[in-house]
């Protein structure tokens, strides 16, 4: 038996975003998951005031998570820099980072 790779979805959530876009983007992460054969085991949701992206880094590297699905790089941060050197952290701890768009998606190859 073959095990699927794992994926975690990641999102900073604003406190106005709605419910129905959120879980527009969690449908989004499900059918990229599948179509790529990829498990998704999480969808991380951060409030957007607090950076938690070193304890999640961290259950990259604990959980070997393979890939990691944000909605666009500005997820993870909207500053340019802070955004590649983050990339980069997520990259260390083992895991791709694919930013899943409508029915596309990229691979930072930061």
């Amino acid at each position: 038996m073959t095990t699927k790779p794992v994926a975690y979805g990641y999102m900073r959530v604003r406190q106005d975003t709605r419910d129905t876009d959120l879980r527009a983007i969690e449908e989004k992460f499900k059918r990229y998951a599948e179509r790529n054969g990829f498990e998704l085991r999480a969808i991380v949701e951060e409030d957007d005031g607090v950076l938690k992206l070193d304890r999640f880094v961290h259950t990259v590297r604990q959980e070997n998570v393979a890939h990691v699905l944000v909605a666009s790089l500005d997820q993870i941060s909207t500053q340019p820099a802070v955004q590649a050197v983050l990339v980069q952290l997520i990259q260390a701890a083992g895991a791709a980072v694919h930013t899943v768009r409508a029915e596309q998606a990229d691979i930072a190859n930061t």
